[in-house]
């Protein structure tokens, strides 16, 4: 799928309560398509359990190891996958292609981790939730802001 065909997908399984699919075309989709055009990929593969669970990693800083961070690693190849995180050894985890759009809508949504780091052949590019927040608040705001406001009728005389 291309990026316009996955976030059409993301768009259809929003639920439809009149306002989630229009903030998810105006505001939500055009920050993952650009988010997901800084990476060489359509689709990732994640490292997850048999029961579905993304294979989460927490990483220490260099020079401060008390400082921590939780990522999950989606890479460009199946072969990457394998040998990053074991996959080939551990009858309890399998690596699945993700369409990229829809790996970071779902960090845009988990709170208990902080980046994806997308590893590719070339190196890697860690993208992090604060960030995809971020603009996607921005986006939201700055839609907001294009609209005239009414102002709702005063209480007092």
């Amino acid at each position: 799928m291309d990026l316009d065909q996955q976030l059409h997908c993301l768009i259809e399984q929003a639920p439809q309560d009149g306002t989630m699919p229009r903030v998810m075309e105006q505001a939500i989709a055009p920050v993952l398509k650009t988010f997901a055009g800084r990476l060489k990929a359509q689709e990732y593969y994640v490292c997850q359990s048999l029961g579905g669970d993304w294979l989460v990693t927490t990483l220490a800083h260099r020079t401060d190891p008390q400082r921590t961070k939780t990522v999950v690693y989606g890479f460009e190849t199946l072969a990457l996958a394998q040998q990053s995180q074991g996959v080939d050894t551990n009858p309890s985890l399998v690596a699945l292609a993700v369409p990229v759009t829809h790996l970071l809508f779902k960090l845009f949504s988990l709170a208990a981790v902080e980046s994806v780091i997308f590893s590719e052949t070339q190196g890697s590019i860690e993208i992090r939730r604060q960030e995809l927040q971020q603009a996607i608040q921005e986006k939201l705001l700055g839609d907001l802001g294009d609209r005239p406001q009414q102002t709702p009728p005063s209480q007092w005389a």
